[in-house]
């Protein structure tokens, strides 16, 4: 995934999946980051009223999410958890 700086500044939300799980399946997903101190994470989310929500565990600079979801519609979120400093400025 290549981001540029104004995603990086202004959103939390990296990037969003939504898909349909049709029968009881095993959702395995992993995310990295070569950077030190800034991680990304994963949430996914059932998309109706008062739905689960997973949060990915973080392991050093990975992100995962190993869970058994049912049948329903879900979305998969890249986030990051702060926004990065705005001390420069991102050229258009």
């Amino acid at each position: 995934m290549r981001l540029n700086g104004k995603t990086l500044m202004f959103e939390y939300i990296l990037d969003n999946f939504n898909f349909r799980v049709n029968e009881t399946s095993h959702f395995m997903m992993s995310i990295g980051t070569h950077l030190i101190s800034d991680h990304v994470s994963l949430r996914l989310s059932e998309m109706r009223d008062y739905g689960n929500a997973y949060i990915g565990r973080q392991e050093f600079g990975v992100n995962t999410i190993d869970v058994i979801v049912g049948p329903g519609d879900y979305s998969l979120q890249i986030e990051q958890p702060w926004l990065m400093e705005s001390n420069y400025r991102v050229k258009d």
